[in-house]
């Protein structure tokens, strides 16, 4: 297993001396050419900055530190086996790449995410509304999660979770997907038909407009560009 935190001081403090020129496009060129101290390099110039950002979105630290553990596993074999195309955009692709990682243990482990991670809730609410309205802002997003992760296509609960639920941009999700940003637009909107499909199936109209509004407030303050 890859160790990505509480390495030896002296590989930390070679780390940190190379964070301040620290060069995604030399790194993947040293790791495809066998060079294991850049996989070190990369493991550590990353490390902290993508558990602050876990920690953020996720409350539970050891499924944080699980995803970080699965982000390198993923992106090294990535770079090894050529398929990093942007070397460019290597950082919005491990980041995208660890927050659909701890997405994947929720699933896996709870079978879907719910209310019991506040925090991606908390990300979903708008906190100038009152605690009444919040309150059921909150009981509104927990449904959509619950109907997303319903859904049986495992791509669909992908883009849809990663776009209105993790809230990456469309090249992010792109990156993780391995699509075209044309192709996305086709993808996430055959995935919004069939939950679309999903929700008519309730029969229960309280809960299809309250979903509805939900998903025209996400796109109002969404763009797919």
């Amino acid at each position: 297993m890859l160790k990505v935190v509480g390495e030896d001081s002296a590989v930390n403090n070679t780390a940190k001396n190379k964070k301040s020129n620290f060069d995604p496009c030399e790194i993947v060129t040293r790791i495809n050419n066998g060079d294991q101290s850049a996989e070190i390099e990369l493991i550590n110039f990353y490390s902290d900055r993508l558990l602050y950002i876990l920690t953020r979105k996720f409350s539970d630290l050891d499924i944080c530190k699980d995803a970080l553990q699965d982000t390198f596993i993923i992106v090294l074999n990535k770079i090894k086996n050529g398929l990093i195309n942007d070397s460019t955009k290597l950082t919005a692709f491990i980041r995208s790449t660890a927050i659909n990682s701890a997405l994947m243990i929720i699933r896996k482990n709870k079978k879907y995410i719910d209310a019991s991670d506040s925090n991606i809730i908390n990300n979903l609410t708008t906190p100038e509304l009152s605690s009444s309205e919040q309150i059921e802002q909150r009981q509104l997003a927990t449904m959509v999660i619950d109907v997303i992760n319903s859904l049986k296509n495992e791509r669909d609960r992908t883009i849809l979770t990663s776009f209105y639920i993790s809230q990456l941009d469309k090249l992010q999700i792109c990156q993780q997907l391995d699509i075209t940003p044309n192709h996305f637009d086709k993808v996430i909107y055959r995935s919004k038909q069939r939950l679309k499909q999903l929700i008519l199936t309730t029969n229960n109209p309280s809960f299809m407009t309250s979903i509805s509004q939900w998903f025209r407030q996400q796109i109002e303050g969404t763009r797919h560009e």
